[in-house]
């Protein structure tokens, strides 16, 4: 502690101690990664409200991502700024911390529900991830001399910022992956089923040639043995019993080979132990 109350900036206790352990967790959501990340850096730096702002890389302005406490932090909001508004939106602008030690000096004849202020902007190298802000009700929490301390504390919030974009982006790249790789699947079983099909084409003209000619035959000659049969020996029930069901299988055979013709697809059903067969149209 400082003389009247003003706290300096633990360089014992900087979150890059335990930071990587934290983003090497695997975190089932942002806010409980934000949580720890905040909860560490309570541990450096007095705070009693914070406020995360990441760039949106769509569109390119500043998004409320997660706070602490029931007050966003943020000063002049209704100003906006090439990266948002408020305060967050100019500071996005720059390359150090912003810091406010007394805002009832800063800020005569309105009221703040903090009173000490510090701005930290996230960069990775040239390239703007965000801004964070702290707030504390007391004055002179936060001081100049601190800034490099700050700094430090940004150039490590800065690698969990662009871890953290680089996950959303390996999500959503696994994401068009994996849709990718459905669509290739289906596209392969496309193609595999139109290559079934010609086969079961070929193979269903083949059969209704080598099959249809001799079958029409067998039906015509039992179809005269019947006709003979009415007139040479009507009452010879075993040899018309016997032409019926040549005649009713030859029949079998015949729509068979017509439900053949109308395959539309070669889904196959169990036919005995691993042998699979063509499920007809009925």
């Amino acid at each position: 502690m400082r003389a009247g109350g003003q706290v300096m900036v633990d360089q014992n206790k900087n979150p890059l101690i335990t930071l990587a352990a934290i983003l090497q967790k695997s975190w089932e959501s942002d806010d409980q990664l934000f949580a720890a990340l905040f909860d560490l850096l309570l541990t450096a730096v007095p705070f009693e409200c914070a406020t995360l702002f990441l760039k949106d890389p769509d569109t390119g302005k500043l998004e409320h991502k997660y706070q602490v406490g029931d007050t966003v932090v943020d000063l002049i909001r209704e100003v906006s700024f090439g990266n948002g508004p408020g305060l967050s939106g100019w500071v996005a602008n720059q390359k150090e911390p912003v810091i406010l030690t007394s805002l009832k000096k800063s800020r005569p004849g309105q009221s703040n529900l903090f009173n000490s202020f510090v701005s930290l902007p996230l960069w990775s190298g040239n390239r703007l991830l965000g801004v964070m802000n702290l707030g504390h009700s007391l004055e002179g929490v936060y001081q100049e001399d601190d800034i490099a301390g700050y700094s430090l504390i940004a150039d490590q919030f800065s690698v969990a910022a662009e871890q953290l974009f680089l996950r959303k982006k390996i999500h959503i790249r696994n994401q068009e992956l994996q849709e990718s790789l459905e669509k290739l699947k289906a596209a392969q079983a496309q193609l595999v089923e139109s290559e079934r099909m010609v086969a079961i084409g070929e193979i269903t003209v083949t059969v209704n040639h080598e099959i249809n000619n001799p079958l029409t035959a067998i039906i015509g000659h039992a179809e005269l043995l019947q006709m003979r049969l009415e007139k040479l020996a009507p009452d010879d029930v075993e040899v018309r019993n016997y032409l019926e069901t040549i005649l009713n299988q030859a029949h079998r055979i015949e729509s068979i080979t017509h439900r053949l013709k109308e395959i539309e697809s070669s889904m196959s059903g169990d036919y005995c132990d691993s042998v699979r067969m063509i499920r007809l149209s009925e």
